[in-house]
């Protein structure tokens, strides 16, 4: 099972990505976080394998909460989640040590299949 950890300030967004990726046979949400401190904290909490970040929060940007999420969790894997689909986003995410990228107008398997890439090392 891959253990994952949503993080969106939008209770509508997280809801709606646990019910999405929760039912998958492979994959199993342990918690959600709407900020940086508090994806830190739960994921010290849950010990999961890969976090799907936003890139926009409240306390700072995707780029910072992966930095400092990979910083507290090394091994972790980020899928950087975004309605921000420019290439300075992508660059911005990738330099920060995520391991996908997926845009929030994509199809909804896509975010899974980026999820199971990063965990297979293809991401």
């Amino acid at each position: 099972m891959i253990r994952l950890l949503l993080v969106d300030d939008q209770d509508l967004v997280l809801h709606v990505l646990a019910a999405t990726l929760g039912p998958e046979p492979d994959l199993v949400v342990v918690g959600t976080a709407a900020t940086i401190e508090e994806a830190l904290r739960v994921a010290a909490e849950t010990l999961p394998d890969v976090v799907v970040v936003d890139y926009r929060l409240p306390d700072g940007d995707g780029p910072t909460a992966t930095r400092r999420l990979l910083q507290a969790t090394p091994g972790l894997k980020v899928i950087m989640l975004t309605g921000r689909d420019d290439p300075a986003a992508r660059v911005a995410a990738f330099e920060a040590g995520c391991s996908g990228f997926v845009a929030k107008g994509a199809k909804l398997d896509r975010l899974a299949v980026a999820v199971r890439a990063a965990v297979e090392g293809c991401g």
